[in-house]
């Protein structure tokens, strides 16, 4: 425990975080403000089927949490190099990549060129950037500087943004989406190294985690949550993790734990959204497996 508590400390922190992401992680509130301040820039159609959002890691993020969060929408998020065979004229594609140089994102967004759909980019500079320009294509740029992975907020709400240009976000959800930010602005309060332990749910979470390899289990709802919270333990934290949803996991995952294994560490990630099925599935999985 005194290694743990040396490790979180406040000092010990500051000496790990040797790219300083903790001052982009607390520019978060300030940036979706200024998301949603900036014109963007989107074109011109009248009609859409589905919204294909094209992007890698935390670039992808930003298409997943919309999926999540407007399922009467259709949309569809690309990790990969290729877009669906299925793409067709009416389809509105969203290439964002941070950097802009993400090869899977530019081909995806050269194929889409290709193809003559309606397209729209962000990034904060790159060959996203230049090409756009060069091929009369809507692009929003996007402070850049920040490592890609914090730089979700910037991603998130210029696609809203760019959502509700086109009309397709709609008042409620663009006022939903904005009150968002006072959330997200509460909560930052709470998590930073300066906060201690007992007021500080993620160095409680880091407790819990220490030495061990953490499992994150939560509902098809927030699968967008659950994923990526086990890629940012990896990708912050250096360190493996697993995840899966509910109720698919039930169906197969569960059954590893027939032979008990003192190296994980099992977390539910639980919401007020959750159907009282679902509900039934996690109190049945809490009393199993912890």
């Amino acid at each position: 425990m005194s290694r743990l508590k040396e490790i979180i400390s406040d000092d010990q922190i500051k000496k790990y975080d040797r790219s300083n992401i903790f001052k982009d992680y607390r520019s978060w509130p300030t940036l979706a403000s200024e998301s949603f301040e900036k014109e963007v820039s989107v074109p011109k159609i009248s009609k859409f089927g589905h919204i294909v959002v094209c992007g890698m890691g935390g670039s992808a993020a930003a298409g997943d949490v919309l999926k999540s969060w407007l399922k009467r929408l259709n949309v569809v998020v690309v990790k990969g190099y290729h877009l669906p065979k299925w793409v067709g004229k009416d389809d509105l594609v969203i290439a964002t990549s941070y950097s802009g140089n993400t090869e899977e994102t530019l081909g995806c967004y050269s194929e889409a060129l290709e193809m003559g759909l309606p397209l729209v980019t962000i990034s904060s500079g790159g060959l996203l950037e230049s090409s756009s320009k060069k091929n009369g294509i809507p692009f929003n740029k996007v402070p850049h500087g920040l490592a890609p992975r914090a730089a979700f907020p910037l991603l998130f709400y210029t696609l809203v943004n760019i959502l509700y240009s086109l009309r397709i976000v709609n008042d409620v959800e663009f006022k939903e989406s904005k009150s968002s930010i006072g959330v997200l602005t509460s909560h930052s309060k709470k998590i930073f190294p300066e906060v201690p332990i007992n007021e500080n749910i993620s160095k409680q979470v880091a407790s819990f985690m220490f030495g061990k390899y953490p499992v994150i289990y939560g509902s098809e709802d927030i699968s967008c949550v659950v994923e990526r919270f086990r890629r940012l333990i990896s990708e912050n934290g250096k360190w493996h993790a697993m995840a899966d949803v509910i109720p698919e996991l039930c169906h197969n995952e569960i059954v590893a734990y027939d032979i008990p294994n003192p190296q994980l560490r099992i977390m539910l990630l639980r919401t007020k959204l959750d159907t009282q099925e679902v509900r039934i599935r996690f109190d049945i999985l809490k009393e199993v497996l912890l």
